[in-house]
């Protein structure tokens, strides 16, 4: 019962998703004045604040230093079965010239 409540809640949700895109389509270029550089500090909050509204459906994980370090944590939670309800798993990285800062992963 409770995969088909999910399932049915993630289709209205990317209906809506789709519905919203379509309306708004086309975005003012933004001002250059206003963009700001993210740091990797900012990258977990802003993953956090993104997913808020997805409830328990989708986890932000905690930073890792490096991509390999990510993956590595990532895989032992899958194994573990700490992941177990987890249908894709995203990491995003931030990097400065050749060395990775922050990496989030990202479950749901």
């Amino acid at each position: 019962l409770e995969q088909i409540f999910m399932r049915s809640w993630r289709e209205s949700h990317l209906t809506e998703i789709r519905q919203y895109q379509q309306t708004h389509a086309q975005f003012p270029p933004p001002l250059p004045c206003l963009a700001q550089p993210l740091t990797p500090s900012q990258l977990p909050w802003l993953a956090k604040l993104a997913t808020s509204s997805c409830g328990e459906g989708v986890l932000v994980l905690d930073t890792a230093p490096s991509l390999a370090e990510a993956l590595e944590d990532t895989f032992h939670r899958l194994v573990d079965g700490r992941l177990r309800q987890t249908n894709y798993v995203v990491i995003i990285c931030m990097n400065r010239s050749q060395e990775i800062e922050s990496c989030v992963v990202v479950t749901g």
